[in-house]
């Protein structure tokens, strides 16, 4: 299998993103209270300090991107980054709405009229079920392998039931960089198609929620790339 990453680390070029460190750990925060000191035989000293109002970061203040990083060789799939910049002055904690553990982690297929593309992160809360991910490509294809038996359903992903908060300091890019898998006819591989996926991310004390669409175009060649487009939950809808 080949090498895969998630990272949390400094806004940085999509292009290097491969190479990176991997982290987990949102940054610790402080809290001032008001304090005081009393004197024997005097009158009580009280200090107090005043409230500081931090707007509360917006969508304006995330910026949302997919890339793909490497294209599929011989040597390896293809291999996808989606990311989320925090451009706000204060950290932020995001999460997904529904299963997928920390945001991005865990996507549903993204498909397309003649099968699907799998994006499968280097996550032990992500794990593929009645199917195989091979060393090597299959008939000249990096497809996912089926072991399902009659009448099961066939290769899957599953996630953990829990969504997880991620926080993100300050002028941080948080990433998850997936490989891609085709599942579909064995006659097929990568056809040239649109695939696309949807998903959810709640910020701001869970208060925001926005809706994701993310589009993998591949096209007669077997080039890939993808893109991604968000819109604010309505509850109205």
């Amino acid at each position: 299998m080949k090498r895969r990453h998630v990272l949390l680390g400094a806004t940085a070029a999509l292009a290097g993103l491969a190479g990176c460190s991997s982290g987990d750990s949102g940054s610790p925060t402080d809290s001032d209270g008001t304090s005081g000191t009393t004197t024997p035989g005097s009158e009580t000293a009280t200090r107090t300090t005043s409230p500081t109002t931090t707007e509360q970061a917006t969508i304006e203040d995330l910026d949302l991107g997919a890339a793909v990083v490497t294209q599929p060789s011989e040597e390896s799939p293809a291999e996808i980054a989606l990311t989320l910049a925090n451009t706000h002055d204060e950290s932020v904690s995001v999460a997904p709405v529904s299963l997928g553990t920390y945001a991005f982690e865990f996507l549903q297929p993204l498909s397309g009229e003649r099968g699907d593309v799998l994006l499968y992160p280097d996550s032990p809360r992500v794990s593929l079920s009645q199917g195989e991910f091979p060393e090597d490509r299959v008939n000249g294809c990096w497809r996912v392998i089926d072991t399902s038996g009659e009448g099961e359903r066939g290769p899957y992903l599953k996630g953990q039931n829990l969504a997880k908060e991620k926080e993100i300091a300050p002028d941080e890019t948080y990433s998850v960089l997936h490989e891609a898998y085709y599942r579909g006819p064995d006659s097929d591989c990568f056809p040239a198609d649109t695939y696309e996926t949807m998903a959810e991310i709640e910020f701001g004390d869970r208060e925001q929620r926005v809706e994701l669409t993310y589009t993998l175009d591949v096209s007669a060649d077997g080039e890939f790339e993808i893109s991604v487009e968000h819109e604010l939950w309505d509850e109205s809808n």
